[in-house]
């Protein structure tokens, strides 16, 4: 079940709503996170799969495999960040899933049809690869604990390269638009 996965995972606070919407870009690195209404104390691999769950929406049209790579490409950048044990990582589909019945629900609720729709198929894109996507966390999971050597600065950069590479495979200019990753220019004074 769903409540399995989380059972005993660490809490802590967490966004609840982590989408690329509601990151901040600054200079080519995650400088905050906005739209905090939503902050709880639970397990930090919720948001990751929220976020993970909210990019498929963003690239229903494109061939599974941009998407995957995208995928693999976060959780490295999130492990470089921050540790994930074997439970984590084989709790990361599940909250995938979880994420997109909360979406599908409250759309509903909400009388939205259009956003209904676009979220079940989400959840079915999510659920029909269950196989590719936790295969892929499989070789992630055979550590108890990983931490992956990457500066920051380093790590967003590489994040933005992939993004670009992501937008010239669409075909689209590698502007920012559309890769899950709201950017924008944050400055005093002095800048």
């Amino acid at each position: 079940t769903l409540h399995a996965a989380f059972d005993g995972l660490p809490a802590q606070r967490i966004h609840g709503d982590c989408h690329g919407g509601n990151i901040v870009i600054h200079r080519g690195e995650v400088s905050g996170f906005i739209d905090l209404d939503h902050l709880q104390i639970g397990p930090p691999i919720y948001d990751l799969g929220h976020y993970l769950a909210d990019e498929v929406k963003n690239q229903l049209a494109d061939p599974p495999e941009l998407w995957l790579r995208h995928f693999h490409l976060v959780v490295e950048g999130y492990r470089a960040e921050s540790s994930l044990g074997a439970a984590e990582i084989a709790a990361l589909w599940p909250s995938m899933i979880f994420s997109q019945l909360l979406f599908v629900s409250w759309f509903l609720r909400h009388h939205n049809p259009e956003a209904t729709e676009r979220n079940i198929a989400v959840l079915a894109w999510i659920y029909e690869r269950e196989r590719e996507i936790r295969g892929g966390l499989a070789a992630l999971g055979r550590d108890t604990v990983v931490h992956v050597a990457v500066a920051p600065g380093r790590l967003a950069a590489r994040l933005a390269d992939e993004a670009r590479r992501l937008e010239e495979l669409r075909g689209r200019r590698a502007d920012g638009a559309g890769v899950g990753v709201r950017q924008e220019t944050i400055g005093t004074k002095d800048d």
